[in-house]
């Protein structure tokens, strides 16, 4: 890749820039993998509500959810579209910071996009080049539906 490509997943915009909350993000662990699981802990993905509940994603994205009360369902995507607005309802709803295992409670509840923008935020304020990248993909149902990804 060369420097200017570099450069360019570098660049920030409205949903990528970290803000007031540069600081705090620095302070978050430096290595991707850590980062992604961290993201992971702090956001429910909509289609939680509707899932049958499984060990698997219980214990290795998204908590204990079946305790979480399905009155309580909320999509907040279009409360929270950018990173900084991401971060303050994390910390709004627990102050602790990004916390690991964070109770799904406390969690904000956003689409996988909107993941792979904070995600994407994070580390270009740590000098990681990436890109966010959405669209439609096929669940393993040979192409006979795809889903928003």
């Amino acid at each position: 890749m060369n420097d200017k490509m570099l450069q360019r997943y570098l660049e920030t915009s409205v949903y990528t820039d970290v803000g007031p909350y540069r600081d705090f993000v620095l302070s978050l662990p430096d290595d991707i993998a850590s980062i992604g699981m961290l993201v992971c802990d702090q956001i429910t993905h909509p289609s939680m509500y509707f899932t049958k509940v499984s060990p698997y994603l219980e214990e290795n994205y998204y908590g204990k959810f079946s305790s979480y009360p399905k009155r309580r369902f909320k999509n907040e995507d279009e409360l929270y579209i950018t990173a900084v607005a991401m971060i303050a309802g994390i910390l709004r709803l627990d102050n602790a910071g990004f916390t690991k295992n964070r109770d799904v409670t406390k969690r904000i509840t956003v689409s996988c996009r909107h993941a792979s923008v904070l995600f994407s935020a994070i580390l270009k304020a740590k000098g990681i080049p990436c890109r966010s990248r959405a669209g439609f993909m096929d669940f393993g149902d040979a192409g006979e539906s795809y889903m928003e990804h």
